[in-house]
């Protein structure tokens, strides 16, 4: 929600009517539309405006589709796109009304931009490998508020920009340091007081007993690690000895954990942005996904992190390892469709030859989501960009499954296991905010009781140890008033 500047309305976003951009009086009277998309509405100053974007990011770590930038008029519904580039969301109007402020995300890199409001091409604030998002502008206009992790946590920073050019001057200073992670920020309309969400997550793994015939949790649990800094993308290993995740701050990389000895290492130890770790079926390889030549690509490496080695040139997002073989499959919807590729070595190719699709090897319809049965017969996939749902492609028959019970079964942050029979698969619920059993061949829908969440769920080869990559979040509101 965001007041008018004469406090009189609110413009929000809502689903209903089916969707769209709406305003109504500041005590909540008589809502109405404006236009039937949008998110994020910033009014001009003058309040006949707003400007709004088309994807509500709540992760800036974590985006689902390229964004349009709008302005839309208030009285009229007319609305006109920006020239943001590729990308675009939190959109800011300046307090001049000359400028649109918002951040942008291309081949992974997240930076800040100020667009005229009358067009032209965008200004570049920021241009690093920091995640910079959430823009505000200071009440004089000769600034900007963002948060960035640029040094290390995320935290608020500011840039001063000249008001003439729009451009920026000098390099960002920080605002608040250290106190916990700061992700969300709004100004007091005289730019004296910001106040501030600060949200911190940890990591916690545990290792719980588990019986696979009775689906249920077999004694108290085990904490194998804690860390400040949380285990994202966890995969465990084909003989269940090793966990590879990747790290989420200050950079991503990409790190091996043995169960047993706590030891860990590191595999990449750079500033791209290396995700989504998969063990090969034989444990001889790694595969993820990184920006480190662009744009994101599947590559694989030994997990020693030697050997590291691209396996497809072009867009693609997670990479999915057959258990059974020399196959991968590769998400294509984070570039705008919503499709999967299976990819095989290239037997005309040398040993660092790049791989190629194989013989009905595009799946269509349906995005890769990270788990693949053990009998390589079920791939866990979504429908639909930015919508969720739990459902498989089955490659015996060509079908797509779904979980005909509404439980909210969650793809999106939570990592999910396949039983030892390929039958069964355990996720975390979104709905009921608890763990499920879903059972492909008979659809049924076992909650599993007992286990804290959300979590990534990972079971061992045999099915009787459950280890649960718990991520537990704090979180404060804190006011600060600037000088």
């Amino acid at each position: 929600p965001a007041f008018s500047p004469d406090g009189q309305y609110i413009a929000f976003a809502s689903e209903r009517e089916g969707g769209g951009l709406f305003i109504m009086g500041a005590t909540g009277e008589s809502p109405r539309r404006v236009v039937a998309e949008g998110t994020h509405p910033s009014w001009s100053p003058d309040g006949a405006k707003l400007v709004a974007a088309t994807e509500q990011v709540n992760n800036p770590y974590s985006r689902t589709t390229d964004s349009r930038v709008f302005i839309v008029d208030v009285a009229t519904g007319e609305t006109r796109d920006l020239n943001v580039g590729e990308d675009g969301v939190g959109p800011r109007w300046s307090p001049d009304g000359r400028r649109i402020a918002y951040w942008t995300e291309v081949n992974g890199q997240r930076d800040l931009r100020i667009v005229d409001v009358d067009g032209g091409e965008p200004v570049v604030v920021t241009q690093d490998p920091y995640t910079d998002w959430e823009p505000l502008w200071a009440a004089d206009g000769r600034a900007l508020y963002f948060h960035s992790d640029r040094g290390g946590n995320p935290d608020v920073w500011r840039i001063a920009i000249d008001p003439d050019s729009g451009r920026p001057v000098g390099d960002p200073e920080p605002v608040t340091i250290g106190v916990m992670p700061a992700w969300e920020s709004s100004l007091s309309a005289d730019g004296s007081r910001l106040v501030v969400s600060m949200r911190d997550t940890s990591g916690v793994l545990m290792a719980y007993p588990f019986d696979p015939d009775r689906q249920r949790l077999a004694g108290e649990p085990e904490v194998l690690l804690r860390s400040s800094d949380p285990l994202m993308q966890a995969d465990l290993s084909p003989d269940g000895s090793t966990l590879v995740y990747r790290t989420n701050r200050p950079w991503e990389n990409i790190v091996t954990l043995d169960l047993k000895s706590g030891n860990r290492r590191r595999l990449t130890d750079d500033h791209h942005r290396n995700r989504g770790p998969v063990w090969s079926g034989d444990g001889e390889w790694l595969a993820m996904y990184s920006n480190r030549d662009g744009s994101y690509q599947p590559w694989r490496l030994r997990p020693d992190g030697t050997g590291l080695q691209r396996i497809r040139e072009g867009g693609s997002s997670d990479v999915i390892w057959d258990p059974n073989g020399d196959r991968v499959a590769v998400n294509l919807s984070f570039v705008g469709e919503v499709a999967t590729l299976i990819l095989q070595p290239d037997p005309a190719a040398p040993e660092d030859g790049l791989w190629v699709e194989a013989d009905d090897g595009r799946i269509e319809g349906v995005g890769a989501r990270r788990t693949w049965s053990g009998d390589g017969r079920y791939l866990v996939v979504y429908t639909e960009i930015g919508f969720r749902e739990m459902a498989v492609y089955d490659f015996q028959t060509g079908e797509i499954l779904k979980a005909s019970q509404d439980r909210g079964l969650w793809l999106v942050n939570a990592e999910m296991s396949w039983f030892a029979d390929s039958r069964r698969i355990l996720g975390w619920g979104n709905l009921q905010h608890e763990a499920l059993i879903w059972n492909v061949t008979d659809d049924s829908i076992t909650p599993l009781p007992g286990v804290p969440g959300p979590s990534d769920l990972l079971l061992a080869p045999d099915d009787r140890t459950l280890y649960v990559n718990h991520r537990p979040t704090e979180g404060d509101v804190w006011m600060l008033t600037l000088e």
